[in-house]
C-alpha cells in the first residue's frame, strides 16, 4: 500500500542549545534558534515525510526505501500538490456572446495569473 507519512519520531533530531543554528548539511539558514520548537520545525523542513495519496503519482511512496527521494516537507505542501489531481477553480472569463474560457486550475493564484495574461491583455 501507499505510505501517507513518516512519523516525525523517526527523524533523529540533533540536540538543541539556546544558540543552535541548523546543523543540516547544505542548509543555507543562518537563523539562531531561540526555542527548541522553532529549531525542530525548521530542521524537519529538510525531510520529505509526507507523500501524495494518489497511487499513480510520482510523488507517492510505496515503501520506506523511497523516503527522502519523493514527497513533501509539510502537510500544507502535500495538500497544495494533491489539489492538482482534482482542479476545481474555473476561469471566470466570458464575452458578450456568452463564450466562456474552459480552463480549470488547481490554485486560485494560477487562475488569476492566467486571467491577467490571456484575458486582460
Amino acid at each position: 500500500g501507499l505510505l501517507d507519512a513518516v512519523p516525525s519520531q523517526l527523524i533523529a533530531l540533533p540536540s538543541f542549545t539556546r544558540t543552535s543554528t541548523c546543523p543540516y548539511p547544505r542548509c543555507k539558514s543562518t537563523t539562531v534558534f531561540e526555542s527548541g520548537r522553532d529549531f525542530r520545525r525548521h530542521y524537519r523542513q529538510h525531510f520529505k515525510r509526507f507523500f501524495c495519496r494518489y497511487s499513480e503519482c510520482p510523488q507517492s511512496a510505496q515503501d520506506l526505501q523511497e523516503v527522502g527521494t519523493k514527497g513533501f516537507a509539510t502537510r500544507k505542501d502535500r495538500a497544495r500538490h494533491e489539489s492538482k489531481h482534482k482542479p476545481t477553480v474555473r476561469c471566470p472569463w466570458h464575452d458578450q456572446e456568452g463564450q466562456q474560457c474552459l480552463r480549470v486550475f488547481s490554485r486560485v493564484d494560477n487562475m488569476r495569473d492566467h486571467y491577467r495574461r490571456i484575458h486582460k491583455g
